[in-house]
């Protein structure tokens, strides 16, 4: 006879993919990159789309607000939201902060 606890288990959604994600934000744009290729499975098929957009286009990350990458993309905000959840940020503007500061400093390592 299965016992009510393991019925429930075993009746219990899956959590999201990046639900059990918990890191420190990177300390840049490397520690992005090495996070991601040593990290494949963690991010859902949308959170890698959002990560190849922000890393072939890190100003646009850097100058937009969450709704607008999401409609660049036709993904939802909240995917968006996630997506800087997944990779250690408190919320989108954090993530953008970094990138603003990656893309600063980018530019002043080409002058």
């Amino acid at each position: 006879m299965r016992s009510f606890a393991a019925t429930s288990e075993s009746r219990r959604a899956p959590e999201p993919r990046n639900a059990s994600v918990a890191c420190d934000p990177p300390e840049d744009m490397a520690a992005l990159i090495r996070w991601v290729l040593s990290n494949p499975t963690t991010l859902s098929k949308v959170s890698m789309r959002i990560t190849r957009f922000a890393l072939e286009h890190p100003a646009e990350i850097a100058m937009s607000n969450g709704r607008r990458v999401a409609g660049l993309l036709d993904v939802s905000p909240s995917s968006v939201t996630r997506f800087a959840a997944a990779l250690g940020f408190q919320n989108y503007a954090e993530l953008r902060r970094f990138f603003q500061r990656e893309v600063l400093k980018a530019r002043q390592t080409r002058d």
